[in-house]
C-alpha cells in the first residue's frame, strides 16, 4: 500500500519508478519434493565435509603426537651420544674404555620407514566417495518388491510360511 503522494510519485514516468501488479508464482508439487530432495543432499554433503575435517584433524593431531614422541626418543640418544663424546676429551678409567670401544665399534645409519603404504591407505581414504546416489525408496507392490529384492540383492524370499513385511539390508 502507498499513500496518495507516494502512489503519484511512482505514476509519473520522468522518475523511472512503476508500480505493477506482481504476478504470483505457483510452485508444483514435484518442485517443492525437488527442493526438499536438493536441500537433504546439501545436507548429507554438509555432514561429509564436517567428518573429513573431524578425520583429518584426528590424523594431524594423532600424527602430531607420534612425531613428538619419535623427536622425544631422538633427543634422548643424541644426550647420550654428547655425554659419551665428553669421555673423548678426559681421562678415563677402564669401564669408560671398554664403553668407549663398543662405541667405536658401532655406526648408526638411519632407516626412515617408507610411507608409501600409509600414503596409499590416506588416499584410499579421502578419495573414496563419501555419499552415493541411490533411488528413493518407493512403495512397491509385492510383486515389484520380491523382483527387486531378487534382482538387485539376490534375495529370494521363497520358503517362508507366512508374508515378510520387512527386510534389512546392510552393507
Amino acid at each position: 500500500m502507498l499513500c496518495l503522494e507516494d502512489a503519484n510519485l511512482h505514476l509519473e514516468e520522468e522518475n523511472d519508478h512503476s508500480i505493477r501488479l506482481l504476478k504470483p508464482i505457483i510452485i508444483s508439487d514435484l518442485q517443492r519434493t525437488s527442493s526438499k530432495s536438493l536441500l537433504s543432499q546439501l545436507k548429507v554433503l554438509d555432514e561429509c565435509s564436517e567428518q573429513v575435517i573431524r578425520t583429518s584433524k584426528l590424523f594431524i593431531q594423532e600424527t602430531e603426537n607420534l612425531a613428538r614422541e619419535s623427536l622425544k626418543k631422538l633427543q634422548e640418544k643424541r644426550v647420550e651420544l654428547l655425554n659419551d663424546l665428553k669421555m673423548t676429551n678426559k681421562m678415563v678409567n677402564d669401564e669408560e674404555i671398554s664403553k668407549l670401544q663398543a662405541i667405536s665399534n658401532e655406526i648408526l645409519i638411519s632407516q626412515v620407514p617408507s610411507l608409501a603404504s600409509i600414503h596409499e591407505q590416506l588416499q584410499k581414504h579421502f578419495v573414496t566417495p563419501l555419499f552415493k546416489k541411490q533411488a528413493k525408496l518407493q512403495f512397491l507392490d509385492s510383486y515389484q518388491a520380491k523382483k527387486q529384492l531378487i534382482e538387485q540383492y539376490g534375495l529370494f524370499l521363497e520358503g517362508h510360511t507366512s508374508g515378510v513385511s520387512s527386510v534389512a539390508i546392510t552393507s
